[in-house]
């Protein structure tokens, strides 16, 4: 339940459909949620972040972020959420906030991760 609650938010997003990886990762908060998986919930949220910034809504995917950083459990998932700050940041131009939360991403991912999901 978890990956797929991960993985068809982040499909659609890719496929350029945010406005339904948005619903659909709504459904797997709330699957994520009431099966007690709070680190696929934070990867959920994470991915939700990413589409809400995709339509221009930066407020309500900082509380995804927020929400996923609240959530996560292991490093990837807190690497995850720190890394939507950072694009957050970036994006309004906030370089400070933006370098702190880039600071985090390295510090979960590691300085030569191959893989930054």
């Amino acid at each position: 339940l978890g990956r797929v609650s991960i993985n068809l938010p982040s499909s659609l997003e890719a496929m350029g459909r945010s406005l339904e990886a948005v619903a659909a990762a709504d459904h797997g908060i709330e699957i994520c949620h009431s099966h007690g998986l709070a680190d696929s919930g934070a990867w959920v949220y994470a991915n939700q972040s990413q589409s809400l910034f995709s339509l221009g809504h930066w407020t309500q995917s900082e509380t995804a972020a927020a929400s996923a950083a609240r959530l996560a459990l292991g490093p990837r998932a807190k690497g995850l959420a720190a890394l939507r700050r950072t694009e957050l940041a970036v994006a309004r131009g906030d370089t400070a906030e933006a370098e702190e939360q880039l600071a985090l991403v390295r510090r979960y991912f590691g300085h030569r991760d191959p893989q930054h999901q």
